[in-house]
């Protein structure tokens, strides 16, 4: 009777996993969409603020989204708060800045308490900003989340080297920035070290120069302990 069941119980899973997988075939998106609402649900039971990635803009690209709500420990009530990080593209202005963020802000939940946003020049810095940051909140403070002051956009622009990008691929730039300030810190003159830069790599002492400056508003890597 055992083997019985057993064979039963074996043929009913195989059974559930073909028809689960040919569902999957037929509709994709629905059963994507569907698993995400179970993702979403589970975070929310165990407490995980799960990273999302979002959207490009026309001149922007959200690289990163996270959720920082917290209970009031006044009331118990949640509030909800957002936090995104975004690459943008030079010319930065607070016009720009503000333009990123009225296409952002339409689109959340009218529960949401604050929403702070950093901008970043490169997505593989370090730290909260490069190029600047915005606080949607009441009174404009993030940490006013709880208040019931009108909300406000407040921007805060990062002072940024001005710098003409160079066409050459990211990693080299990065490779040549690199060497560059490596030179330097080796106790090798300034301007011997872009020479052995131009000597090394066949660019120009203007390129270097732009990629010196790219390299400095952009905070890539350096040897500096």
């Amino acid at each position: 009777m055992k083997i019985k069941t057993s064979a039963l119980l074996v043929i009913i899973i195989i059974a559930f996993i073909l028809t689960g997988s040919s569902c999957y075939m037929e509709d994709n998106t629905s059963k994507k969409i569907e698993m995400d609402k179970i993702n979403d649900w589970m975070d929310r039971q165990v407490g995980i603020n799960r990273p999302q990635m979002a959207q490009r803009g026309e001149d922007y690209q959200i690289v990163e989204s996270e959720d920082f709500s917290y209970r009031s420990p006044s009331n118990g009530i949640v509030i909800k708060r957002l936090s995104y990080r975004i690459k943008v593209e030079p010319p930065i202005t607070e016009d720009k800045l503000r333009s990123i963020c009225n296409k952002i802000i339409p689109s959340q939940s009218s529960d949401i308490k604050a929403i702070s946003f950093f901008f970043l020049l490169d997505t593989g810095v370090d730290g909260q900003y490069t190029t600047g940051k915005a606080e949607w909140a009441p009174n404009g403070r993030w940490q006013d989340a709880e208040s019931t002051a009108p909300l406000r956009l407040e921007i805060i622009l990062a002072k940024i080297p001005f710098y003409i990008k160079s066409s050459l691929p990211t990693s080299k730039k990065k490779k040549i920035f690199y060497d560059l300030v490596a030179s330097q810190y080796s106790g090798v003159d300034a301007c011997r070290a872009y020479y052995i830069i131009v000597e090394k790599y066949s660019i120009s002492v203007e390129e270097v120069n732009n990629i010196a400056d790219e390299g400095i508003a952009k905070n890539w890597p350096t040897p500096w302990p």
